[in-house]
């Protein structure tokens, strides 16, 4: 049975699995602690209500579900990211980004130019230029927005 811990103390079940009873307060994972566990895939993912997930534990779960240890997951990881950055970053001659990774499925990353635009300072609110700049984007593939929304692909 699949079992999702809530910071509310109280055990979710898995869609479509039959309530389940209460536990106390003392029983149920806090803060950090607060993992999903499921007996089908024993990988820990954060809690549905812990939205954040930081390098090691992304770290910690690659390995556990590649199978192999966390200092070559840290590496291939590590690896991946750099080079993304890379590519993105990466200007032609005339300095225009031209960099663009895609992994189809989940999503591109790219360099996006943003034009000179008027804005105000929050402060004195007096008109201001805001420069052009060159930003980092990253659009999220057709299954990445299914998975997302709830949706079977």
């Amino acid at each position: 049975m699949s079992v999702i811990w809530s910071r509310a103390a109280t055990i979710l079940p898995v869609a479509g699995q039959a309530p389940l009873p209460q536990a106390d307060s003392a029983s149920v994972p806090q803060g950090n602690d607060a993992l999903r566990r499921s007996e089908d895939d024993p990988t820990l993912l954060p809690n549905h209500e812990e939205i954040r997930m930081n390098k090691a534990e992304l770290v910690d779960a690659v390995a556990h579900r590649a199978n192999v240890t966390k200092k070559e997951a840290d590496a291939v990881i590590s690896a991946a990211l750099e080079i993304i950055v890379e590519e993105v970053a990466s200007r032609d001659e005339s300095g225009e980004p031209k960099g663009k990774v895609t992994l189809v499925g989940f999503g591109s990353f790219e360099a996006r130019k943003r034009k000179e635009r008027e804005g105000r300072n929050p402060k004195t609110n007096q008109k201001m230029v805001i420069p052009e700049s060159i930003v980092p984007a990253f659009t999220a593939g057709k299954s990445f927005r299914d998975a997302v929304a709830g949706e079977k692909s």
